[in-house]
């Protein structure tokens, strides 16, 4: 299932989130168009992780926790010169679920060019664990 623009979680971004997503989402678009990218982890206003050829679930990783608290926020946006018409970046509750012990606060997606694997129960651990899930 592929998501629309909105929020689809009871939390919503806060302003320091909100910069988080925007140095993200420039990290990507700024990225070589043959890159391996479709993610990246943004914290404290800088990029902590870009993913590699490993994907996503091993670029979250290496992601150490920050003892400060939960502030960081995924980004999963298709490739520059992705076919989106057979290949799109997916995100399901082992993604939610990985951010949770990640210290991730919040997950970024693209309007109409994702897969959203396990709706609802994914949604509904995002709520019990304070995580904002937010299509762009």
């Amino acid at each position: 299932m592929s998501l629309r623009k909105g929020n689809y979680s009871k939390y919503k971004p806060n302003a320091l989130d909100k910069m988080n997503i925007s140095i993200g989402i420039k990290a990507l678009s700024k990225s070589s168009d043959y890159t391996h990218s479709q993610a990246a982890v943004s914290r404290n206003k800088k990029i902590i992780a870009i993913e590699g050829r490993g994907g996503t679930y091993l670029m979250l990783k290496k992601i150490k926790k920050n003892k400060k608290g939960s502030n960081a926020v995924l980004i999963k946006f298709p490739k520059k010169k992705q076919d989106t018409r057979i290949d799109l970046p997916t995100i399901g509750f082992d993604t939610i679920n990985q951010c949770k012990r990640r210290g991730i606060n919040g997950i970024v997606l693209k309007h109409k060019k994702n897969i959203f694997l396990d709706k609802k129960k994914s949604i509904a651990f995002a709520n019990k664990n304070k995580i904002f899930i937010l299509v762009k």
